[in-house]
């Protein structure tokens, strides 16, 4: 009998798939069983201390994002019969949060609604299993939904079993005390035969897909309302190009069902980056994903000033900017940091995730500080910023690498004009990035003995130094600010060094 006994050792599985329909419903119980598990413990660990309240899902609205939820559940409403609908945003701008709200606000209107993480499962080769093992959530406590599940596992078990390349022969061998799979080198002579099989038994897996769909779609009419069942699948753009490419055609053509919608939560390049890995570059991957998506959604970026605020709270900096030894001395540090947040975040296209490292590599090095160094709290955060988001040009700076001019030329590719223009800023007088930057140009020039760096600091008019977007008299105003408020004994590296203590956490 042929047969492939996968094992996923560090998560404990040990799945048994047999070329017989009984025994592949009893993997799809048992894959059920413990991905449940681990899917909530994924999902609890990726949402981290975010929490969404049963009654009102968006109750901590950060984002704002509730009025999209809102329109995408009026959507649905037009696609009763069944379609494919793609949330689109890029990596790390919450989308796995805003469909854990969004799923939890559909149930709270009685639809029926699945979450299926692919990133979690396509260690197997066919998704099949887990889109099938999935469906077991929502059927119904009495004997006939039973039935009518098992009737469902026992002709994906056929699909499974006739389409699937990996259902080969393999041997299993001790290793270390643990059991692995090696296949055998006669597999790839069989492949002859077994294509050969494949194309006998075409007919019969034609007849056995609609037979699957047949019984998927009584399935769906048993256990759902009239509303659709709502199936949400998380972090296709993190899996294998072939996983990724599997799942979209295993939905396409095995679940294009009426009483079914899908959701795909995807980062749309990532995706198309993964079709072009699969099938080469030369397809059209926008052309071929537009096969299976039927509505495209593109969640808007969102803005983030509230979100730094709920930052700022949960890793509880206030803790160190109200110490009473720095409110004395450094009063108003607090403003200064959340502005600096804020005004980066509005201009550059910084992502929930880059925002909360560089929050959470902050409160990190905001340990090393004594209560009566200087912190200059929007030159560090600016300074954590371009750890994140900019390293190359962080580590020039934290070496010392870059003369002023050059310095000056870094950070004018960096900041856009627009913000530059913004003029608003320290007490009505200067604009608070010109601060920033005096800070970052002043602070730096005392790691630098040269005597064109001192001149710099006393006589700020240098006729050699060249700006293209900076405001020279602006400048010169926040550097003459800035060294009558708090001098130029602080050396750039008394932060970057700080912060260059973090590298540990930065993977």
């Amino acid at each position: 009998m042929a047969c492939v006994k996968p094992y996923s050792i560090h998560e404990n599985f040990v799945f048994v798939i047999l070329d017989n329909p009984c025994i592949f419903a009893k993997l799809i119980h048992l894959i059920m069983q413990q991905n449940e598990q681990l899917s909530k413990l994924a999902l609890n660990a990726r949402l981290g201390d975010v929490e969404i309240d049963d009654e009102n899902p968006f109750k901590e609205d950060l984002l704002k994002r509730k009025p999209y939820a809102e329109i995408l559940t009026k959507v649905l409403s037009i696609y009763t019969n069944g379609a494919v609908i793609a949330i689109n945003g890029k990596w790390g701008t919450g989308k796995t949060t805003f469909v854990t709200k969004w799923q939890k606000m559909l149930e709270n209107e009685k639809f029926t609604t699945i979450y299926f993480n692919a990133w979690k499962a396509d260690y197997l080769d066919d998704p099949l299993v887990p889109l099938i093992a999935n469906l077991q959530a929502v059927r119904k406590i009495d004997p006939k939904s039973n039935l009518r599940f098992e009737n469902l596992m026992k002709t994906g078990a056929k699909l499974a079993i006739a389409g699937t390349v990996g259902f080969g022969k393999a041997m299993i061998k001790m290793a270390g005390g643990h059991l692995v799979i090696e296949t055998l080198s006669s597999v790839a002579d069989e492949c002859g035969n077994l294509f050969k099989k494949k194309v006998d038994e075409f007919s019969t897996q034609t007849k056995s897909m609609e037979q699957f769909k047949m019984e998927l779609k009584e399935y769906v009419n048993w256990t759902n309302s009239d509303k659709p069942l709502v199936y949400f699948i998380d972090e296709l753009d993190r899996c294998s190009p072939t996983y990724a490419v599997r799942v979209l055609e295993r939905v396409k053509h095995l679940f294009e069902t009426p009483g079914i919608v899908f959701i795909l939560s995807i980062d749309k390049d990532q995706l198309e980056n993964s079709i072009k890995g699969y099938f080469g570059s030369d397809i059209d991957a926008e052309e071929y994903l537009r096969r299976f998506i039927d509505i495209s959604y593109n969640l808007p970026q969102p803005e983030l000033k509230d979100f730094c605020g709920h930052l700022y709270d949960y890793y509880n900096l206030m803790s160190f900017f109200n110490r009473k030894e720095r409110d004395t001395s450094f009063k108003g540090e607090d403003i200064l940091f959340l502005n600096a947040a804020e005004y980066i975040c509005t201009f550059k296209r910084i992502t929930l995730r880059q925002l909360d490292r560089v929050f959470a590599l902050t409160a990190i090095a905001l340990k090393e500080f004594q209560p009566d160094q200087h912190l200059f709290p929007d030159l560090f955060f600016f300074l954590t910023y371009l750890k994140v988001c900019h390293p190359e040009l962080f580590d020039n700076i934290s070496n010392i690498r870059l003369s002023i001019q050059g310095l000056i030329n870094e950070i004018e590719k960096l900041i856009p004009a627009q913000m530059l223009s913004n003029t608003g800023g320290a007490d009505g007088r200067i604009s608070s990035l010109y601060l920033t930057i005096a800070k970052l140009l002043v602070t730096y020039s005392n790691d630098e003995q040269s005597e064109d760096i001192v001149v710099f600091i006393k006589n700020p008019i240098l006729e050699t130094l060249k700006f293209s977007k900076i405001d020279q008299s602006q400048l010169i105003h926040s550097i003459t600010y800035f060294n009558n408020k708090q001098g130029r004994e602080c050396p750039i590296t008394h932060l970057t060094n700080k912060i260059n203590l973090l590298d540990n956490f930065m993977n």
